[in-house]
């Protein structure tokens, strides 16, 4: 029975340090912060509505009492996903249906670690933030770094995405700052309705107290989009 015990307990930390954090109809009176590190770590996924995270911080119709951070290092470590409706990411924080009292703060750094999707419906993302009908008291900073790490969807309706901050449909009590940084990183989408997106800031029906800063440096790293209805987007800032 004990050593039952402590395997369940080794999975979990392996779960952690893979997965991040994540909560859901929860409330942290306190700090949420994930640091998560993986060198030389593939993961590799076969199946529909799949998802393969190395790091990241998830908050769904949560209420958090203090700061968020996620701060997610990986080195070698690619992910393969096939399958539809699949989602692979490096780190980043998203923010749902929640209240977070205090700031964000996303560190992704990805070297030689690409990101390989195949199937409709799909997306691969490295670093970045999101904050999707939410309320945030505080500043949202992100950084992102990205070396040698394509991201490759294939698929209708999927996206790719290095970098970049999405408030939508909420209201943001403080500053929004994107530090984009890609080297040798391209990102290529094959796939109808599709997208593909390196840096920028987008707001769309939301509200934001306060200023508005990107900065996006792109060395070496196309972004190739083919399919009807398809966006590419390098750095900017979008309000509507």
């Amino acid at each position: 029975m004990k050593r039952t015990y402590e395997t369940i307990i080794r999975m979990a930390l392996v779960l952690s340090v893979l997965a991040g954090l994540a909560t859901a109809q929860s409330t942290i009176n306190g700090a949420v912060t994930d640091v998560t590190t993986v060198t030389g770590s593939p993961l590799s996924i076969t199946g529909n509505n799949s998802t393969g995270r190395l790091g990241s911080t998830t908050i769904v119709s949560s209420t958090i009492n203090g700061a968020v951070s996620d701060v997610t290092t990986v080195t070698g470590s690619p992910i393969t996903i096939v399958g539809n409706g699949s989602n692979a990411r490096i780190g980043s924080v998203e923010v749902q249906n929640s209240t977070v009292n205090g700031a964000i703060t996303n560190v992704s750094t990805a070297t030689a670690s690409p990101i390989s999707v195949v199937g409709n419906g799909s997306t691969g993302y490295i670093g970045g933030a999101s904050v999707l009908n939410s309320r945030v008291n505080g500043a949202i900073t992100s950084v992102s770094t990205a070396t040698e790490s394509p991201i490759s969807v294939v698929g209708n309706s999927s996206g790719g995405s290095i970098g970049g901050v999405t408030v939508q449909n909420a209201t943001i009590n403080g500053a929004v700052s994107d530090v984009t940084t890609v080297t040798a990183s391209p990102i290529s989408i094959v796939g109808n309705g599709s997208s593909a997106s390196i840096g920028g800031t987008a707001v769309t029906g939301s509200t934001v107290n306060g200023a508005l800063t990107t900065v996006t440096t792109v060395t070496a790293s196309p972004v190739t989009v083919l399919g009807n209805n398809s966006i590419g987007v390098i750095g900017g800032i979008i309000a509507k």
